[in-house]
């Protein structure tokens, strides 16, 4: 499903700012040919646009650069770059998690962070780290979702000497 970068795309990505070790690691950076299903699933399509190709744990995220479009292989993914956040030397020695707003700023920075794909996921997955750097494009959306999705309804129990009375 993945090929190789070309050296086209290599290119793209170096006059970007992005260094070639963020094209390596964690995982080889790959090229797929596509396009984005209504359920936002990548169709393979050898004629279609060249995505690129993130492998995540439990699934391969596609990104296309020309409109910002993301696909998936399996739809698993909460965000590029999610294995650092259980990584206790993100945020050891005053080190802070970073959450960048595209997978491009995410490149530029070496891949030292993540990029939220999932936001209805984040306060499940980023409530228990220490320090989290977000980008300013998107704090609103950070705010907004760093919340719980529900709180369970509140009954109060009296004081047992206010029953006897």
């Amino acid at each position: 499903m993945t090929e190789p970068l070309t050296q086209i795309h290599i290119d793209w990505l170096l006059g970007r700012g992005v260094l070639p070790q963020a094209m390596l690691q964690p995982s080889h950076l790959g090229i797929a040919h596509g396009h984005k299903s209504k359920q936002a699933f990548l169709e393979e399509d050898s004629e279609g646009p060249a995505w690129f190709a993130f492998e995540e744990p439990h699934d391969v995220v596609f990104w296309n650069p020309k409109d910002g479009a993301i696909a998936y292989d399996t739809g698993r993914a909460f965000a590029l770059g999610e294995g650092i956040i259980d990584d206790p030397w993100t945020t050891a020695i005053d080190r802070w998690l970073k959450i960048f707003a595209d997978p491009l700023q995410w490149l530029q920075h070496e891949r030292r962070g993540l990029v939220v794909l999932n936001w209805s996921l984040a306060f499940d997955k980023l409530r228990d780290v220490p320090r989290i750097a977000v980008a300013e494009d998107i704090l609103p959306t950070y705010r907004k979702m760093m919340k719980p999705p529900r709180m369970p309804t509140l009954a109060v129990l009296p004081k047992a000497e206010r029953l006897a009375a």
